[in-house]
């Protein structure tokens, strides 16, 4: 039914009908009904919920968090009744009506009533995105297409239902056979939410039924991309929703979404992380590696430094401004910087290819050259620092020691065409220097 998405609304609506407040003993009852709930603790929650409404009997929101832990334990049958009287209890309280819209649609099959629940929250509110869109799913599955496209197109763009409403308005072109327009929704849906795979495989439908294949093939495979990596994001999903007041699970499916490129999610979760925690170090880091892979290096080292000032074994920092510094030609900073991360993390080899990069690029060859040597023994796999190996091995004027280092990556990197044209000029100067 997915109108759990109303919790953490609800409990900041107040009964507008109620003069007095509940007693301290039902509101401890019921706060502790929301502890539990974050938690995940659903039966242990309606329990504690139960009590602040039998202490409390007037209270709507008691009634419909009643509701909620109900729902989140799969019976939704038993939510009406709390619901219903959560409605009686508080005329302008919409979160009870939009749930009551979708007990009436999705268990009774009613969508008469369903609207008039709808109706009744948008008469409160009418720029409620939650009840917009809802009442727009249920004209799109009733087939009530223009209906649907008009309810979702009236949800405002500051809203988090927004994205999910563009891709719904491309649904119903699709459905309707109005194909250019279901492109033109899709496409948008998509640049407001790249990391949903329902746009992708909707706009790859679109496309296959134009006759490109091709493209529309790529979208779909895009959208088992995400779908997997969704899968991925599971855990962590879980372990916030059961502690969202803790920097940990924040940073962590940070460095999650990270990892799968979608920046935006992130850096919310960073920045939020930071909101609860501000001395969490491991936050600002992952903002510096953000904003570095956004070509920001001023930005970027902003949040290395901050996070070296909270926490100055972060070794990842360090190395990570050894780059930046390298980049701009800052060779003694970036010796600082490479030489604390090998120190910190004195297993980690690619931080040795770093330093070594950096003494050839200082003309310390030898240095280089017993750097190089070291990182590839502690990790073979390190094919950049192979080729670097070979670079600081030619600049040596060991041709030959050279060749022998790049030939293997080669055959294993057909593609790296540069690594290719190098081998050759050296296979050239070595035979040249043969006549």
């Amino acid at each position: 039914m997915g109108w759990t998405r109303t919790i953490l609304p609800a409990l900041l609506l107040l009964c507008a009908a109620c003069s007095r407040g509940p007693s301290p003993e039902a509101q401890a009852a019921f706060e502790q009904g929301t502890g539990l709930h974050q938690q995940g603790r659903f039966p242990e929650a309606e329990a504690a919920y139960r009590r602040a409404v039998e202490l409390a009997p007037e209270e709507a929101r008691f009634h419909y968090q009643l509701a909620v832990a109900l729902h989140a334990q799969g019976r939704f049958q038993d939510a009406e009744a709390p619901l219903q009287r959560a409605a009686e209890l508080d005329r302008s309280y919409l979160p009870p009506r939009i749930a009551l819209g979708k007990i009436a649609y999705d268990l009774k099959g009613d969508a008469a009533l369903a609207r008039k629940h709808l109706q009744e929250a948008l008469d409160l509110d009418p720029r409620s995105a939650e009840a917009l869109y809802t009442l727009g799913v249920i004209e799109q599955r009733e087939g009530n297409f223009p209906s649907a496209v008009e309810r979702f197109a009236l949800i405002d763009s500051s809203a988090s239902a927004y994205p999910q409403a563009q891709a719904q308005i491309g649904q119903c072109y699709l459905q309707s056979g109005q194909l250019d327009q279901a492109v033109e929704a899709l496409k948008k849906a998509i640049r407001l939410a790249p990391q949903e795979p329902g746009p992708f495989i909707a706009l790859g439908q679109v496309l296959s039924r134009q006759g490109k294949t091709r493209e529309g093939q790529l979208l779909l495979a895009r959208a088992e991309q995400l779908k997997q990596q969704f899968a991925q994001l599971q855990p962590y999903l879980e372990a916030l929703r059961r502690n969202p007041s803790l920097a940990p699970p924040h940073y962590n499916l940070g460095a999650v979404y990270a990892r799968f490129g979608q920046m935006r999610p992130a850096e919310e979760h960073y920045q939020q992380a930071l909101a609860l925690d501000s001395s969490y170090a491991l936050a600002y880091q992952g903002l510096g590696s953000l904003a570095q892979r956004q070509g920001d290096q001023t930005r970027a080292l902003d949040y290395y430094q901050r996070a070296l000032a909270k926490d100055p074994s972060l070794a990842e920092a360090h190395n990570n401004m050894g780059l930046i510094y390298h980049q701009q030609g800052k060779l003694e900073e970036a010796a600082r910087e490479y030489q604390a991360a090998v120190q910190l993390s004195p297993d980690k080899g690619f931080i040795y290819v770093n330093l070594g990069n950096l003494y050839k690029d200082q003309k310390q060859l030898d240095l280089a050259y017993q750097t190089l040597r070291q990182a590839i023994s502690m990790d073979s796999t390190l094919t950049g620092g192979m080729e670097l190996l070979g670079d600081v091995l030619a600049l040596q004027g060991k041709v030959k020691e050279a060749i022998a280092v790049w030939e293997p990556l080669v055959r294993r990197q057909r593609e790296h065409r540069e690594l290719a044209q190098k081998l050759q000029r050296a296979r050239d100067l070595l035979a040249s220097e043969g006549r």
